[in-house]
């Protein structure tokens, strides 16, 4: 008999894109689901939508609760509601091909690993095709997983496009004083409690590009939480191994790099965030030359970005 997998799907004001992810969930190849979506307070069609499936399709759970203005109080609160064996997160704007579990939970058990992590596609609309590519697949110790993934190489930190142990997971949680990037330090504590993963480059995740991602809102507290996120994986990582470690902090100064140049073109005026973002931009300069775990561009952009952050000072 299949395990029961566990798909949880965080809603925001989502209502033009929700159906069409709610209907890659329901017709998955794989059956013995339980899709577990909660409205966030959203102010629009999100929580009629949902309730319009579950009334069509049993496995799907709805909650409702107040928004809390936490992503990472929101996943956590998806994580309490999962009684799968294994559980995987869709971004409800985002939606998956129909053999998107399948695939995970063959190579789970087939390869017995804690983790495994399928390949994805960008597109900026949602009926868009799957890709044509050239597969590999590739069986790691999660230390190795963890370095490229702190290096963006070849798979990203997100949590969506992975599939989990759900005992392993709850065991963890969300750390609820990160609500940006804080799938990545999620990712990061779950790897340091398991041993292995396996990864296969097929597009059946597909990730919507549009402009009222997060990635394209304004700086504000959340967003800042980046820096608090890659500060705690630098913490977590200093004892374990020493290249893992410079990958930490040289993400680290990656991502005072990036809230840099946003403060920027923002023109948002703080000397202090100023000055502790060039510190630590300069920390990471000599960990990145000649580091293989980090794109060609990332190696040019940090040492680049400084030498103009010390320009403009």
């Amino acid at each position: 008999m299949e395990n029961l997998v566990s798909i949880l799907v965080p809603c925001y004001n989502c209502e033009k894109f929700l159906e069409n992810c709610l209907n890659s969930l329901i017709n998955q190849s794989y059956k013995n689901l339980e899709i577990v979506c909660v409205n966030d307070g959203s102010i629009d069609k999100t929580l009629e939508i949902l309730n319009n499936f579950a009334l069509k399709d049993k496995r799907i759970k709805v909650f409702n609760k107040e928004n809390e203005k936490s992503i990472s109080k929101t996943r956590n609160f998806l994580l309490e509601k999962a009684n799968g064996k294994y559980l995987t997160w869709v971004d409800s704007d985002d939606w998956v091909e129909k053999n998107y579990i399948l695939d995970m939970v063959n190579a789970m058990e087939n390869k017995n690993v804690d983790l495994v992590i399928c390949g994805y596609q960008k597109d900026k609309k949602i009926n868009a095709k799957q890709k044509k590519i050239k597969r590999y697949y590739e069986i790691d110790n999660n230390i190795e997983t963890l370095k490229k993934m702190i290096a963006m190489k070849p798979y990203l930190g997100y949590c969506w496009a992975k599939l989990y142990k759900t005992n392993i997971a709850k065991s963890i949680l969300f750390d609820t004083d990160v609500n940006f990037s804080e799938d990545m330090l999620f990712n990061c504590k779950y790897l340091l409690v398991s041993k292995s993963s396996y990864y296969f480059n097929t597009s059946n995740y597909h990730y919507i590009q549009h402009k009222s991602s997060i990635m394209h809102s304004k700086i504000d507290e959340n967003k800042l939480t980046i820096l608090k996120s890659s500060e705690k994986i630098i913490e977590l990582t200093e004892n374990v191994d020493k290249q893992l470690y410079n990958n930490a902090v040289v993400a680290h100064s990656l991502n005072c790099l990036n809230m840099y140049y946003q403060l920027t073109i923002s023109k948002i005026k703080n000397k202090q965030l100023n000055k502790y973002l060039l510190e630590n931009m300069l920390i990471g300069r000599p960990l990145i030359k000649n580091n293989k775990y980090f794109m060609k561009i990332l190696r040019f952009a940090l040492p680049f970005g400084i030498l103009i952050a010390k320009l403009k000072k």
